[in-house]
């Protein structure tokens, strides 16, 4: 009985895509861990959804070019996502031996799932219409697996989902009734403090001698303005006689800091590029980055602004471009779209 289960949510497999495997590593030393076969599909619904994009693009251009080349597919869209399909369900097979919990498609898990949404119990989340669909299948899939299997001293999910991290209590309460374990919801935090290593972004009070109150406090209200300009936008809404705001992008990955990095450094070169542009999209400032959707015009003063903000503080306060980045990759994934992944499953 001193086993101790640990689960993680699909945002933080995203979060940590590119090390997942050193990750699983370390935290086996500590935890049994596991993932959800929801979570396997999500993946493999965002691989699905990237393929389609560049076949649809291969397509466009082949339409294009038609009167003087011809574009051939080696396979089919269908070919190609079957092997996509099985190497990645392979890949956690793999990395997760035995440790793949099963979600239910019988009509009985249906009809709980559509009385929750009736009485929005969590992790539905009240205010919203139908926010909650997945994480109510992942939800009721981890009461069954650890229903079944008791003989853990401890069970840890870790999620970002405001579904889960809003409804702690309640959900914990819920757990215990239906399979006498006790488990702990924590954030992607939680463990990103155990695992990653540590980078010098903590700014030391030696280092802040030179930056008074006001310079800094100036600094961190031009950076969330500017950040502000080009992740959100408002529109009038006559029904409430005011401005609602909304994402300007959205994203089906998480951003990496190297990426944003990367971004950064070329920005100035895109600008130059694209000398007499008046807007541009997020997704543009990306080079071969196709996990933008849905996105919105953002102004060339404001985008501007980003690149001198960065500019200014690599030349003036380069102790802190660090933190500037770990800021901007916390505000920018904010727009990743919870709903990337289709709500309605069948069954």
């Amino acid at each position: 009985m001193n086993k101790q289960a640990l689960i993680f949510d699909t945002n933080f497999i995203i979060e940590h895509s590119k090390d997942l495997t050193d990750v699983v590593e370390k935290l086996s030393k500590t935890y049994e861990v596991f993932v959800t076969q929801l979570s396997i599909d999500e993946r493999i619904s965002q691989q699905y959804l990237d393929l389609k994009a560049k076949y649809d693009k291969a397509r466009t251009l082949a339409t294009e070019i038609q009167s003087f080349a011809k574009l051939e597919f080696i396979k089919e869209f269908d070919d190609a996502f079957g092997t996509t399909k099985a190497g990645v369900q392979n890949n956690y097979i793999h990395l997760f031996p035995n440790k793949i919990i099963p979600f239910s498609k019988s009509e009985e898990t249906y009809a709980e799932i559509i009385d929750r949404v009736y009485k929005k119990t969590a992790p539905f989340i009240a205010r919203s219409s139908d926010k909650g669909f997945k994480d109510t299948i992942l939800w009721l899939s981890l009461i069954e697996y650890f229903s079944k299997n008791t003989n853990f001293e401890s069970v840890t999910f870790v999620s970002n989902d405001h579904g889960f991290t809003e409804n702690t209590e309640a959900l914990q309460l819920e757990f215990n009734e239906k399979t006498q374990l006790n488990i702990e919801i924590k954030s992607n935090d939680f463990l990103n403090q155990m695992i990653v290593e540590k980078k010098d972004i903590e700014v030391k009070t030696t280092e802040l001698k030179n930056i008074t109150s006001e310079e800094l406090n100036e600094l961190r209200q031009e950076i969330q303005r500017t950040l502000k300009n080009v992740c959100t936008g408002y529109s009038y809404d006559s029904d409430v006689d005011g401005y609602r705001s909304f994402p300007l992008f959205k994203l089906n990955e998480y951003l990496e800091i190297n990426q944003i990095e990367s971004m950064f450094e070329n920005l100035s070169k895109f600008l130059f590029r694209e000398l007499f542009a008046t807007q541009f999209v997020f997704g543009d400032l990306f080079t071969n980055l196709y996990i933008f959707k849905e996105q919105y015009y953002i102004s060339r003063e404001n985008i501007e602004a980003l690149n001198s903000l960065y500019d200014k503080i690599k030349k003036n306060y380069k102790q802190l471009l660090p933190q500037f980045l770990k800021v901007v990759k916390e505000t920018v994934n904010q727009n990743y779209d919870v709903s990337s992944f289709p709500e309605d499953i069948p069954f």
